[in-house]
């Protein structure tokens, strides 16, 4: 992991690309932090490695990003939910933008979705 003011990661980013080391590269989006990880490591392989062993359908799920880093997962997802203070990017693939983190926009969205009374986690359907 790496932290710093926005440039000097990207420098460092661009850097480690220049070594032509095969890794994930996970990114802020406040572009002051950068995680490198195994190339195979992603919310992306750990969602379809669930959809596949619950047997769910991707059009059932739903997703909630801020980070570069939940754009591929959020493509294969049926309803996808960026935060407002996601990058620009994140935005652009999300099916909807909510609140911030700081204001609670998980929660907001949840209670946009599903009532009180809606079951929100069932393999069965019911």
């Amino acid at each position: 992991m790496l932290r710093g003011a926005g440039e000097a990661i990207s420098q460092a980013v661009r850097t480690v690309e220049e070594l032509g080391v095969e890794l994930g590269v996970l990114r802020d989006s406040r572009d002051t932090i950068v995680e490198y990880t195994h190339p195979s490591a992603s919310k992306e392989a750990a969602l379809r490695y669930l959809l596949e062993r619950l047997q769910v359908s991707p059009a059932s799920v739903k997703v909630f990003g801020d980070g570069y880093n939940d754009a591929a997962m959020m493509r294969i997802a049926g309803r996808s939910i960026a935060m407002s203070n996601s990058p620009a990017e994140v935005k652009a693939v999300a099916n909807e933008v909510t609140l911030s983190n700081d204001e609670e926009g998980v929660g907001y969205a949840l209670r946009k979705h599903f009532s009180a009374r809606d079951h929100w986690f069932s393999l069965s359907g019911e």
